[in-house]
C-alpha cells in the first residue's frame, strides 16, 4: 500500500475532504513513503498529489548519447511497455525555448493511443546563481533549503520551502500537461508527473496522461507551466507562463478482450460482474464491474483486485473506483478500472482475486476465460464493456448544457457527464431519436448522480442496436431545453 493508492481510497470517499485537511493528508503520506523508501531512488505520483521525489543526480544526459530517456521512464516501474514501443517516440519539437530565467525543452514523447507521455528539461539560464524547485518532485533536504512548518485548521503540519540556506535565488515552477482543444471528439485528462533533478542543475520531468473517452490517432496536447521567483510564486501578477502546442500521433491500435466469469469462489458478500481488458503499447488497461456487501468493522478499506496468469500475478498500476449504484439491501455497485502491464498477448484465462485493502486477506478468486466473441455479454445487462463512443457532431457546449464525456456500452447502456447551467435541483431527462425520428430505444431506467462539476446520467435502453448518429435530447417538465446531434462509433479493436 503506497501513498497513492491511500490518496485514491480516501478521495473515493463522499463527500469529498475539504482542501486543508487534503492537503495535510498528501504531505503526511510524501513524508511517510519518503521514510518508508529511503533506499528507493525515485518515487512516481499522482498529478494532483504532492508527494516526494527523492534526488538523482546523474552524470550526464544519455539522450545526448543517443539513448531514449523516455524508455528508461518506463523501465524503471512495475508496468513494461511492449516490446517495440519505442518506434512510437517523436523528438522532433524544435529547438529549446528561453524565457527570463528558464530554459524549456520538449525532448521526447510517445501516445499509443491511450497513455501519453511528454519529456521536458527544465534548466536555468544560470546555473550558478539560479536554482530550479518544483516541490512535487524535487527533494529539499533542511540542510540545503530553508523551511517552516505550519499548523493547519484541523491541527495538522505542514511543511514549506522558504528558501535557500545559502541565499541564492530559486525559481518554482508548476507544469501541466492537457488538451489543446476541449471541442474534440475524446477527452484527455493528466493523470500523473514524475521528474529528476541532473547534476547540472536541469531538471527531467515526465508528464502522462491518458484518453479516458474516445479513440483519437492523434491528438493536440499543450504544456503548460508557471513560474516566478519562489517569494512571488503565489502573485498571480508576477508570475511568468510558458506554454507550447505539441501534435502526438500513435500509430497503433488498440486489442480488447472481454471476459465471462468461468468459475466464481468469491465470497458470498461479492460478485464480479463484468471485466474486459483493453491493451496498447504502454499500458493495459483492466475494468471490473462488482458488487460488494461492505463489512466497515473488518474491512474500512473495502476490496481491490489483484490478477494472476496462471501462477504469475499481473502487474498493475494506477486506478480509479467509482460507485455506480446502492442496491435497498446495502450492497453497492462498483466499477474499478487501473492500469496493467502490457501483453502482446493477453491470456485467455485469469485469476481474479478480491483483496481487503490494507490488510494480508483475501475475499476469494473467480476464474475468467476470454469470450469468444466480443459480443458475448450483451445479453447481461449489467455489463459494463464499452462498445461504442459517444461524440456531439460540432460543439459540446449547448444553450445550457455542456457534454463532458460520452461512452456505450453492451447491454444497451449509455452514460453521458454533462454540467447544466440551470436550477441544480431539477432533473434533465434524456431521449435519444434515431435519424428516421422514431426513438432509438424507451428509457428502461436512468439514474443521474451529482458531482462537483455537473450530473452522470446513467441509462438503459429497450430494443436492439445503435444508429451512426442520433439527436440526443435533454427535456425538462416535458420541454426540450437543449440537443445534439451526435455520432456514435465503435472502439478501436
Amino acid at each position: 500500500m503506497n501513498n497513492k493508492d491511500l490518496i485514491h481510497l480516501i478521495r473515493a470517499q463522499k463527500p469529498a475532504l475539504p482542501d486543508a485537511l487534503d492537503a495535510r493528508i498528501c504531505d503526511r503520506l510524501a513524508r511517510l513513503t519518503k521514510e518508508e523508501q529511503a533506499m528507493k531512488k525515485r518515487v512516481k505520483f499522482h498529478t494532483v498529489l504532492i508527494a516526494a521525489v527523492v534526488f538523482v543526480l546523474l552524470a550526464g544526459t544519455a539522450f545526448a548519447l543517443g539513448r531514449s530517456n523516455l524508455m528508461e521512464y518506463f523501465s524503471r516501474g512495475n508496468l513494461k511497455p511492449l516490446d517495440g514501443a519505442e518506434k512510437l517516440i517523436q523528438t522532433d519539437f524544435g529547438e529549446a525555448v528561453r524565457q527570463e530565467d528558464v530554459i524549456f525543452q520538449v525532448e521526447e514523447a510517445i501516445f499509443d493511443g491511450k497513455t501519453a507521455v511528454v519529456q521536458m528539461l527544465i534548466s536555468p539560464a544560470d546555473p550558478e546563481n539560479v536554482f530550479l524547485l518544483h516541490q512535487g518532485i524535487q527533494d529539499t533536504p533542511e540542510d540545503v533549503y530553508e523551511v517552516s512548518y505550519n499548523e493547519d485548521e484541523y491541527g495538522g503540519e505542514y511543511r514549506t520551502v522558504t528558501g535557500r540556506k545559502d541565499g541564492k535565488k530559486i525559481i518554482a515552477y508548476s507544469i501541466a500537461l492537457k488538451m489543446a482543444n476541449e471541442n474534440e471528439q475524446y477527452v484527455f485528462k493528466s493523470s500523473s508527473l514524475d521528474g529528476e533533478e541532473l547534476s547540472d542543475g536541469s531538471v527531467r520531468v515526465w508528464m502522462e496522461g491518458r484518453v479516458i473517452s474516445g479513440a483519437p490517432d492523434k491528438m493536440d496536447v499543450m504544456i503548460r507551466s508557471t513560474y516566478a521567483p519562489l517569494e512571488k510564486m503565489n502573485d498571480i501578477e508576477n508570475r511568468f507562463v510558458f506554454e507550447k502546442r505539441i501534435t502526438l500521433e500513435s500509430g497503433r491500435e488498440a486489442a480488447y478482450t472481454a471476459f465471462e466469469i468461468a468459475e466464481n469462489n468469491m465470497d458470498a458478500r461479492v460478485e464480479v460482474l463484468s471485466a474486459a481488458v483493453q491493451m496498447h503499447a504502454l499500458r493495459g488497461e483492466m475494468t471490473v464491474e462488482y458488487i460488494y456487501e461492505e463489512d466497515r468493522k473488518s474491512e474500512p478499506m473495502g476490496v481491490t483486485f489483484k490478477m494472476y496468469a496462471g501462477d504469475k500475478e499481473i502487474a498493475v498500476g494506477g486506478g480509479e473506483q467509482t460507485l455506480l449504484e446502492i442496491f435497498a439491501d446495502g450492497r453497492k455497485r462498483y466499477q474499478a478500472v487501473f492500469e496493467i502491464e502490457a501483453f502482446a498477448d493477453f491470456p485467455e484465462i485469469i485469476t481474479l482475486e478480491a483483496k481487503v485493502v490494507g490488510q494480508p486477506r483475501t475475499l476469494g478468486q473467480a476464474a475468467l476465460v476470454a469470450s469468444k466473441s466480443i459480443n458475448a455479454a450483451e445479453n447481461n445487462v449489467q455489463t459494463d464493456i464499452p462498445g461504442l463512443y459517444f461524440a456531439p457532431e460540432g460543439s459540446w457546449s449547448g444553450a445550457c448544457v455542456t457534454l463532458l464525456e460520452g461512452e456505450i456500452y453492451s447491454g444497451r447502456k449509455i452514460v453521458l457527464s454533462y454540467s447544466y447551467k440551470g436550477d441544480r435541483m431539477k432533473h434533465l431527462d434524456v431521449r435519444f431519436i434515431a435519424p428516421d425520428g422514431t426513438s432509438v430505444g424507451e428509457v428502461e431506467t436512468q439514474m443521474t448522480v451529482v458531482k462537483e462539476n455537473g450530473y452522470t446520467m446513467t441509462a438503459m435502453l429497450t430494443g436492439s442496436g445503435w444508429p451512426t448518429s442520433m439527436t440526443v435530447e435533454f427535456v425538462l417538465n416535458g420541454q426540450v431545453v437543449d440537443s445534439f446531434e451526435a455520432l456514435l462509433y465503435p472502439m478501436e479493436k
